[in-house]
């Protein structure tokens, strides 16, 4: 029949059989594929989203170790204080512990070649020592009165006392 439209023939198509579907992309199925996986700017935004939330973390974890240094080198101190102290009863000599901004050292009196000079953490500093500038401990195991306190340069203060009796406490 000769119309005005697109005629329907039951021939095939040239090249095509019968019968036959079209796969696409390989896989067999005559369904429209979606595409999986994700877009240069969906990449792009959780890059940036990533970068963000490591450094806020890298900000925190700062802080915290900031936080935890004072603790630290006020029971650091301790200790030393402690260490010179029963040298200065085993020595049956004297032990002088100063302090200057950043770091501190103690000496021994009588000649004794032990002395030791200590730094203390990053972003930690003396911000105040008794009268004298030192703490003394003598042979008998007692020491001059005095008060240490360390400060982190953002705030926040530990002090190391110590008593007549050579007692040291971190408070």
């Amino acid at each position: 029949m000769m119309g005005h439209g697109p005629q329907e023939s039951d021939a095939p198509a040239i090249g095509v059989t019968p019968g036959a579907t079209r796969t696409i992309h390989g896989r067999g199925d005559t369904a429209p594929t979606t595409h999986r996986g994700i877009t240069v700017v969906e990449l792009l935004l959780g890059l940036a989203l990533g970068a963000i939330l490591a450094g806020a973390g890298a900000l925190n974890a700062a802080r915290l170790l900031a936080t935890i240094r004072l603790p630290l080198g006020a029971r650091q101190l301790a200790s030393d204080m402690s260490l010179a102290r029963a040298t200065a009863v085993l020595r049956n000599t004297r032990a002088r512990v100063t302090f200057d901004g950043d770091h501190y050292s103690v000496h021994f009196d009588a000649g004794e070649p032990r002395e030791m000079e200590v730094a203390l953490q990053p972003g930690i500093h003396v911000a105040s020592v008794p009268r004298s500038g030192s703490v003394r401990f003598f042979p008998t195991g007692r020491a001059d009165n005095g008060t240490v306190v360390l400060a982190r340069d953002w705030g926040g203060r530990r002090s190391v006392v110590v008593n007549q009796r050579g007692r040291i406490a971190v408070r």
